[in-house]
């Protein structure tokens, strides 16, 4: 993506589309270089904290949640305003009830992504093997309980006076992590480069308060194995091993650390009480496709969701070859060569394919309910958002010969992709899109089974706006193509790039590779 410059000053400074840094975290929150190196998943993009939006909430493997404000703007008066935003929502969410979060909170959030529940979503980050169900649960409520919070600050630079705050307040808070983010842009070539950097507070750590409320959940946090750089700490543990482990441990170590040698794979080690674990990530990612376990024996993991993300073209012959389908997780005993060379083209497909859009293809979430209706849809051709600026923004992107994948969340009943169809037209607003309904020209909210017309309301922010679509194919509801490993996302629409689920929807749909709709 081409990059916005603006003179100022006399100088050229580099600036970020407007919505982009937030499009880039919720896609990829691996990339912001966060104390701890955690494994956040985002679950809720601008969620109603009190009486403000959280730019995006996640959480993490352990139960700790994220609060993430960004704020790309050269204005001193916002930065300091982040700080206020992101305290204050840290305030509405202490002593919230995990039901309750999960529940009210982030129940539309969680509605319209991938997986059902934030134990879900911290289950499919976690690659250490020593995720608990039950550990996460008591983690989330001592989190929640303390308002022991990971406070994110994105900015664009960061003056010493907001160091200064941002280190007194992590200095006196018991519990609570404060990570302050900048966010240089570049512009090389055709190619856009962030680089972005933690800026550590230069303070003398005070005493924390010790928190003696769910003190077991606590330690339970502070007990899990943290991994460690490289693959030396695997390898002397193999040492202990006996004569046929060792040799089929040492064969997949020389395995990973060729990848490793190649630039294919970054290793880290995992020590338990009784198992160890070589973690083959995808260099620049908090995840591989592959863990290697020595527990009492030898055994592979391989894991979907980034197999789905990365690497598509190789779970059909690898399931093929174990004869059972690819899960998260998947345990593998016996590891033949002919198993060993297709994990290698999948660690070569995963560092190629980095995504890329076909400047057609887009993602719509339709919003299924109250305010539009898929049969509407379905009939007269267009997809539609509204009830927000959030929401009607992303819409707004669609134009003549874009190409889109429909939608319906888990939260509007359904949880699949219902329709293919080519955008004919710009956005308009609901009462100035016009239908054919008995011999005339109407608009469409005089006909819809829904309140299209939101009440009568004046205000283009919160109205109702439609895209017209010339539909391909359009299912009903019942018929939607679902896959557990298809990209979902909450925005109203966004660049599909997803590999995977542009395989599965083009042959589900009986559509082509994105050359013609």
């Amino acid at each position: 993506m081409s990059a916005i410059w603006r003179r100022e000053a006399l100088e050229w400074r580099p600036m970020l589309p407007s919505g982009f840094a937030n499009d880039l975290v919720e896609e990829a929150p691996h990339l912001l270089p966060l104390s701890g190196d955690p494994s956040l998943v985002v679950v809720g993009r601008e969620v109603a904290l009190g009486s403000g939006y959280a730019d995006l909430v996640a959480v993490e493997p352990d139960g700790r949640l994220s609060v993430i404000e960004i704020k790309l703007r050269r204005n001193a008066e916002a930065r300091r305003a982040v700080v206020a935003q992101v305290l204050m929502y840290a305030a509405f969410l202490k002593g919230v009830d995990a039901r309750t979060l999960e529940r009210e909170v982030l129940r539309t959030h969680i509605a319209r992504r991938p997986f059902a529940s934030l134990v879900d979503a911290a289950r499919e980050a976690d690659q250490t093997g020593e995720f608990s169900d039950q550990d996460f649960h008591e983690a989330l409520e001592d989190c929640l309980a303390t308002g022991a919070f990971r406070l994110v600050l994105v900015l664009d630079e960061a003056p010493p006076e907001l160091v200064q705050l941002v280190g007194y307040l992590e200095s006196i808070s018991a519990g609570v992590v404060l990570d302050l983010i900048t966010v240089s842009t570049y512009q090389v070539g055709d190619e856009q480069i962030l680089v972005p950097q933690r800026v550590d507070p230069e303070h003398v750590p005070e005493a924390k308060a010790v928190r003696t409320a769910r003190a077991s959940s606590g330690a339970a946090r502070a007990a899990r194995p943290t991994p460690i750089d490289g693959a030396d700490q695997f390898a002397q543990s193999i040492e202990r091993a006996d004569g046929s482990t060792r040799d089929a441990l040492r064969r997949l170590l020389d395995w990973a650390e060729q990848l490793e040698a190649r630039q294919l794979a970054t290793l880290k080690s995992v020590l338990g009480d009784d198992r160890q674990i070589l973690l083959v990530w995808i260099p620049g990612q908090k995840a591989g496709l592959v863990s290697i376990w020595h527990d009492k024996g030898v055994s592979i993991s391989l894991w979907r969701s980034v197999f789905a993300r990365l690497a598509w073209e190789q779970i059909e012959e690898i399931e093929q070859l174990t004869g059972r389908p690819m899960g998260q997780g998947t345990t593998i005993g016996e590891v033949p060569d002919t198993l060993l060379s297709l994990l290698t083209a999948a660690y070569e497909q995963a560092n190629a394919n980095a995504p890329q859009w076909d400047s057609r293809t887009y993602y719509v979430s339709f919003g299924d309910g109250p305010n539009r209706n898929w049969d509407d849809a379905r009939t007269y051709g267009f997809v539609a958002a509204g009830g927000g600026a959030w929401y009607s923004k992303t819409l707004k992107q669609l134009q003549a010969g874009h190409r889109v994948f429909a939608y319906i969340s888990k939260g509007n009943g359904v949880g699949g992709y219902v329709g293919l169809g080519e955008v004919t037209g710009p956005a308009v607003l609901a009462k100035d899109f016009l239908v054919e309904d008995a011999g005339g020209r109407v608009p469409i909210t005089q006909v819809a089974n829904a309140d299209m017309a939101r009440n009568e309301t004046t205000d283009p922010d919160l109205a109702e706006w439609v895209v017209p679509v010339r539909w391909i194919k359009a299912l009903p509801r019942e018929q939607a193509i679902k896959d557990s490993d298809f990209f979902a996302n909450q925005n109203s629409a966004v660049r599909l790039t997803h590999g995977y689920t542009i395989k599965g929807l083009t042959e589900a749909f009986g559509a082509d590779d994105g050359s013609e709709a």
